[in-house]
């Protein structure tokens, strides 16, 4: 009956919402770990990691450039790069973004 279109509202908007959580939730991740190794670079060079003072600047694309900039021969560097240009997260990213406006 929910394949055809007929099933209950209240239970396609409780398993939409629970989807939308379980990919925010698990992007989350990566964006609170982006945002500790940050601060970790900044307690270390300080000076390849200005956006400190500016919280919401500081991103899984920031970090890796930051990190780049840093310690360029890093394995940890490596992994950032490909973390924030991973085209996976950035679908999560676009598809989270049309759903929350």
């Amino acid at each position: 009956m929910w394949r055809a279109g007929w099933g209950d509202e209240e239970l396609t908007y409780k398993l939409e919402r629970c989807i939308y959580t379980f990919f925010m939730k698990g992007l989350s991740v990566f964006d609170s770990l982006a945002y500790a190794l940050y601060f970790l670079g900044h307690a270390i060079q300080s000076a390849a990691f200005p956006d400190v003072a500016t919280l919401r600047k500081v991103t899984r694309k920031a970090t890796g450039k930051a990190f780049s900039a840093a310690f360029p021969q890093g394995p940890i560097t490596k992994l950032l790069a490909g973390l924030s240009s991973d085209a996976k997260l950035g679908v999560i990213d676009e598809s989270l973004l049309q759903n929350s406006r």
